[in-house]
């Protein structure tokens, strides 16, 4: 807050409403741990001027919360750090479920927890349209807490209405994985913090307080190393089916070799294929 009481938030990129909608918001704000007790606390946009916006603004102003009391009391607190590295596995395209972040949500012994939502945004060179089926993962559970298709307008996957509850003391390992598409020679990472406040909606189970996670050991969000998406290859190699050495007759259509072609990283377009042959016989009179 400012000298005047004031904080102003920026979006970028804007938020788009659509024409004849209704849009729900939210102003939160964490309390200072050396708040004392009994003071108030009340949010809100005082005046329409405060709204910058492409539209004329209306309304009944200020538009403001309830005053809330500050009480003294130790809630429980939690950490969100980086679990394990994260390998560039060179991924093809075509290859699904591929890990693009690996993280790690510990409730402090105060209280249980429960994780509301987590939301991560999209890092890395490959277009929005280069992955889909962003997947978060729990590992501890061994068990999907659900897949986003596609990233949204602001490059971000949301997981809401999560309920994951966290015991005092304890932690739960995650991991975010997706299908890639297409982006050959790109890279995919995902980074779940937001500057350093994490992408974290968490609240205590016993006060019933909403809980600010601390960015565990200099983690920045992302995943170590991102997934570089495989640029395509072509291998062409004698198959293990190609006929053993021996004789043959005289006949059409002898199979005299099978050749494997392996395409990775991307779909490739083959125009032409020149066939040598290594013969005592001269080769315009095997056909």
């Amino acid at each position: 807050m400012n000298s005047n009481s004031k904080a102003k938030v920026t979006f970028i990129p804007a938020v788009t409403l659509a024409a004849n909608s209704t849009n729900t918001f939210y102003i939160r704000a964490g309390v200072d741990s050396a708040t004392t007790g009994g003071k108030t606390i009340q949010l809100g946009i005082a005046t329409s001027a405060d709204i910058e916006s492409s539209a004329a603004i209306s309304g009944s102003f200020p538009v403001a919360g309830n005053v809330m009391t500050v009480v003294s009391v130790t809630i429980g607190g939690v950490t969100v750090s980086e679990d394990g590295s994260v390998i560039d596995s060179t991924p093809d395209v075509g290859d699904t479920d591929v890990t693009i972040n690996q993280f790690e949500i510990a409730a402090n012994s105060v209280e249980p927890v429960t994780v509301q939502q987590i939301a991560v945004e999209r890092q890395g060179t490959a277009g929005a349209s280069d992955v889909t089926n962003i997947e978060l993962y729990d590992v501890t559970h061994n068990t999907s807490l659900g897949t986003v298709g596609t990233w949204n307008s602001q490059g971000i996957a949301v997981f809401n209405n999560l309920n994951l509850v966290i015991d005092k003391g304890d932690s739960v390992r995650f991991k975010v994985m997706a299908d890639i598409i297409d982006g050959a020679g790109l890279t995919v990472n995902s980074d779940l913090t937001d500057g350093s406040d994490a992408r974290v909606v968490v609240k205590g189970n016993d006060f019933g307080f909403y809980i600010t996670p601390t960015v565990g050991g200099g983690w920045s969000g992302q995943s170590d190393n991102a997934q570089t998406i495989g640029s395509a290859d072509l291998l062409i190699q004698k198959s293990s089916t190609t006929p053993a050495t021996g004789n043959i007759v005289a006949d059409d259509e002898q199979l005299i070799a099978v050749l494997d072609v392996v395409v990775t990283g991307e779909p490739v377009r083959v125009t032409s294929l020149r066939i040598g042959f290594d013969s005592t016989i001269a080769a315009a009179s095997l056909f």
